[in-house]
């Protein structure tokens, strides 16, 4: 036995030593790795987690034919009241499991300490922690949300599906992981994406635009860029692991951006580096042979279409999941059909509806799973949009990105028979993609020239 449990400790200890410090760090965090030193004669005991876990089935599995109204799973209220704390007996099983060893747990904090959220989802919390002898080294350490025992067994699943994964440029991978942690486990230790997700980003960007009296968009060449790099991340697991995978809920939450090694000043970067995350609801198609199908399990406002929502979910949910992604980071709004016209739509279908004004009803589950996420050209003009295209706020600096983006971004709302598999992105468009980057540049640069 203490044979094994030193060779658990070389084993943690190796897995998180810690990178070189970078000659600068422009944020708040740093993409560092953990490191976690014990006592001369200490011992650590933990255990990698990978529980058995069960599929989350929170979409119906029927639906009846041409019921255009059918009534679906509560999913917030469901995850609200699941999420909740719930009390062990003192005297359970988890409880000695969970109290037998938190050597690790206090060995970490002896060294490490908490300094913010950096984030908070359905499955967990993220917290960032600063090494305390040397303030640029950062990790990001995720725990199950409010230590219930539904998102435990969520957290676990996660890192059981990031352990599919090989190093991806463009998949947030997993450092290391956990089982004994306090007040309970797992743990998951990530690299820290200094840019935050795409909604931070967005916002970061459009306040350093404003900031230098520039247009508050973002720009084509981010647009692009984006595009290009969630190709390659959903190319990666749609068809490069053996098995086919559905990430299962694409959003702008799940992208997150990370600075360029090469970008050296302090301005933000036009292309940073994004990074698919959150992995626990991937999903497996088609359906392996003995388990039971899942349905689609994300966010409602880049929800595919109601009938592509029926178990099983089929990896072009993604491929929608990026177009909706995409007009959010070109328009600034959710994707989805706007109030009055939702309400003539109900209307015409004798059908109930929020009131027009009553923000806290629109924002409930059972509404927001009704809305329907819907297509927007972003090549065209902002009176286009207003008159043809159901956009009713007002959308400051909008200009029409060009024909060719446009061109390829309505492919990814295409009906499900015409709508590209990402392994035809990868071949028809990663090409023209970064010529279109280099050609913007070399315009811009010609401009200055001739200033």
């Amino acid at each position: 036995m203490i044979f094994w449990a030193v060779l658990l400790i070389r084993e943690f200890l190796d897995m998180l030593k810690v990178y070189a410090e970078p000659e600068r760090c422009r944020s708040t965090v740093a993409q560092e790795e953990l490191v976690v030193q014990t006592e001369a004669n200490g011992t650590i005991t933990q255990s990698i987690a990978y529980p058995n876990h069960k599929d989350r089935g929170l979409i119906k599995r029927g639906v009846a034919k041409n019921n255009v109204d059918r009534t679906l799973n509560d999913t917030v209220a469901k995850n609200n009241e699941a999420y909740k704390r719930q009390k062990i007996p003192v005297k359970s099983k988890d409880v000695k499991e969970e109290t037998k060893s938190n050597k690790l747990y206090d060995t970490f904090h002896e060294r490490w300490d908490k300094e913010r959220v950096l984030g908070v989802g359905g499955d967990g919390v993220v917290y960032l922690y600063r090494l305390r002898k040397q303030q640029s080294k950062c990790i990001a350490v995720k725990v199950p949300r409010q230590n219930s025992i539904p998102a435990r067994r969520d957290l676990a699943k996660e890192i059981k599906n990031l352990c599919l994964f090989d190093p991806h440029d463009h998949v947030l991978g997993l450092n290391y992981s956990v089982n004994d942690w306090w007040p309970c486990g797992p743990a998951m230790f990530l690299p820290i994406c200094d840019l935050g997700d795409l909604i931070s980003y967005r916002e970061s960007w459009c306040a350093q635009q404003a900031w230098e009296r520039k247009p508050e968009r973002v720009s084509e060449i981010t647009m692009w860029k984006l595009f290009r790099d969630m190709v390659l991340a959903l190319n990666y697991i749609h068809h490069e692991l053996g098995i086919r995978y559905v990430h299962n809920d694409f959003k702008p939450a799940n992208v997150l951006a990370v600075t360029p090694p090469d970008h050296t000043d302090k301005t933000l970067p036009e292309q940073p580096i994004f990074k698919l995350a959150d992995f626990a609801r991937l999903t497996p198609w088609p359906t392996p042979k003995g388990q039971r199908s899942q349905g689609f399990d994300g966010t409602p406002e880049y929800a595919p279409p109601e009938r592509e929502q029926i178990a099983p979910i089929h990896p072009s949910a993604d491929i929608w999941g990026l177009g909706a992604t995409l007009q959010f980071m070109a328009l600034g709004i959710h994707p989805t059909q706007s109030r009055k016209a939702f309400i003539l739509n109900r209307k015409a279908q004798g059908k109930t509806h929020p009131e027009l004004e009553d923000n806290r009803e629109w924002t409930t589950e059972y509404w927001r799973i009704r809305i329907p996420t819907i297509f927007r050209p972003i090549d065209v003009t902002k009176a286009v949009l207003y008159k043809e295209h159901d956009l009713e706020v007002s959308i400051k600096d909008y200009q029409p990105y060009s024909e060719s983006l446009g061109y390829w971004y309505a492919q990814l709302w295409k009906p499900l028979a015409k709508r590209p598999k990402a392994s035809k992105l990868v071949w028809l468009v990663i090409p023209q993609m970064d010529d279109q980057i280099e050609s913007i540049k070399k315009m811009r640069q010609a401009e200055k020239v001739s200033e």
